[in-house]
Order: structure tokens, then sequence, then C-alpha cells
């Protein structure tokens, strides 16, 4: 499971390319927004294709990788399909199980299952539960625009519920 960061076959983007905001939310909750540079030449129907093909190969660098491991080659490890949507496959219901390595760096790996609670033409929705209680929540949503889709990644980590909070 420990996958090696992929060589970075074209610029990443800068940071300063994306609005960042971290938010301190109540109950000791931390929210992290991520509002992308329009993405040029890809629509919502292309990322929602994505989405539900996460678990396919591509070619990169002349090899043949895990497209989840190709969009981030540096800090995405592995995704699997934990359990299937009901309807099949991977969308709505279904679990995906990531594993991350934010910077390559070990003490920043994250290795979860998360539920998949909305995945259609307007974003993603993954929640991670325990006990019932939303614990993560991670949301990308994404619309046409004129210069590319318009992509928006919102995390939220930590209970809503201040009985369960620190």
């Amino acid at each position: 499971m420990s996958a090696s960061p992929l060589p970075v076959l074209y610029p990443l983007r800068a940071v300063d390319t994306a609005t960042v905001r971290f938010t301190d939310c109540a109950h000791g909750r931390r929210r992290i927004t991520i509002d992308h540079r329009p993405l040029a030449g890809v629509t919502p129907v292309m990322l929602l294709g994505w989405f539900t093909h996460l678990g396919g190969t591509m070619e990169y660098g002349g090899a043949i990788v895990d497209r989840y491991h190709a969009w981030h080659p540096i800090d995405h490890i592995l995704w699997e399909l934990a359990r299937r949507a009901p309807a099949g496959g991977a969308a709505e219901g279904a679990r995906f199980h990531m594993v991350e390595a934010f910077g390559a760096r070990p003490e920043f790996t994250v290795d979860e299952v998360a539920r998949v609670e909305k995945l259609d033409e307007t974003g993603i929705r993954l929640v991670l539960r325990i006990a019932g209680v939303p614990v993560f929540q991670l949301e990308h949503t994404w619309s046409a625009g004129a210069d590319g889709a318009h992509y928006v990644t919102v995390m939220d980590l930590g209970v809503r519920s201040a009985l369960l909070s620190p």
C-alpha cells in the first residue's frame, strides 16, 4: 500500500492560483476551503465521469498507473471501492477507501473509508461517520464556466455536536 510518489510530468499549480481559507468553527471543528482556478477544457460531465471511474487505470509517463494516483502524483497512494453503491459501482451510497500522504510525508498519512453521500453532475460529497456521527466531510463542487470548470473543495474536520467535541 506504500505506493511511491509518481514523477511530476506536468507543472503543478502553485498554491497562490487558488483561494484557500481556514475557518475555525463551533465545537473545535476546522474547515478548509479551496476555490481553484478554473479547469480549462474540463466540463462537469467530464468530472462526473472521472469520479465514477476512479478505480480505472491510465497511461502516465509511459506506464499504466491507477487514475487516483495520477490525479495527485505526490499525495495520492491508494483508492479502492470498499463497497459498491446500491445501484452498483462508484456512485451515491458506495464507500471509498482512500490513502493519502500529504506532501508525500508519512506523518501526514490519512487512511480512511468514507461514504459517498452525493455524486452527480454538480459534485461529490464523502462523509466519514463514527457511530453514525459525521467526523469528516470532503465535498468537491463544480460548475461550468466560461474559462472551464469552476471547482471548489471544502473539507470539514470534527463533530458538530457540543456533547461529542473536546
